[in-house]
């Protein structure tokens, strides 16, 4: 009886780690250079997903490990784009670099990027909505795909999962619009 009064508890932390590792396998595949495996694995030890190389001669060195910035870009029409490609900097990029009445972009359902257009209250131009829905496809799991549906919402409506590893969000008054993924510029 005792374990079952704590089980439905459990079984919630257990699928929220099982999301952020979710996350995280799914930025890994997406890395396209050493430094973001690097950064990746760092974020994997800190969140304990992976344990330190047992011999000390063969440990990485977190002295030497850079940690990267997320993307930025600037669309076609002047509007900066702002793109994380890990777990960390999904978490900074929606929770320190953008303001609340930035547009928030993350592709439905699937691991990914978090995308930013740094708006201020204003409503961006449809080339730039499609450019970064494209990264928003790009930077996911369904990257494959031919298209991709992406959620579209205020930054102010995107909240942290209580309890859940970085970059792990629910949001709300999205709307959702299909895109082709598109590769940085």
């Amino acid at each position: 009886k005792c374990a079952q009064a704590g089980l439905p508890e459990r079984l919630a932390s257990i699928e929220m780690r099982l999301d952020g590792l979710a996350e995280l396998s799914s930025m890994l595949r997406l890395s396209e250079s050493y430094d973001q495996i690097e950064q990746i694995a760092v974020e994997a030890e800190e969140l304990g997903y992976l344990n330190e190389h047992p011999d000390p001669k063969l440990a990485r060195r977190k002295t030497h490990r850079a940690k990267l910035s997320p993307l930025q870009l600037v669309s076609s029409d002047g509007w900066v784009i702002v793109v994380g490609r890990s777990a960390r900097q999904n978490e900074a990029v929606t929770f320190r670099i953008a303001r609340p009445d930035d547009l928030w972009l993350h592709a439905r359902n699937i691991p990914g990027a978090h995308v930013i257009i740094r708006s201020g209250g204003r409503e961006p131009p449809a080339a730039t909505l499609a450019e970064a829905a494209g990264l928003a496809a790009y930077f996911c799991q369904a990257r494959e795909d031919a298209a991709v549906e992406i959620d579209i919402c205020r930054r102010a409506l995107v909240r942290k999962r209580p309890g859940a590893p970085p970059g792990l969000v629910t949001y709300q008054a999205e709307r959702t619009l299909r895109a082709a993924p598109r590769r940085p510029w």
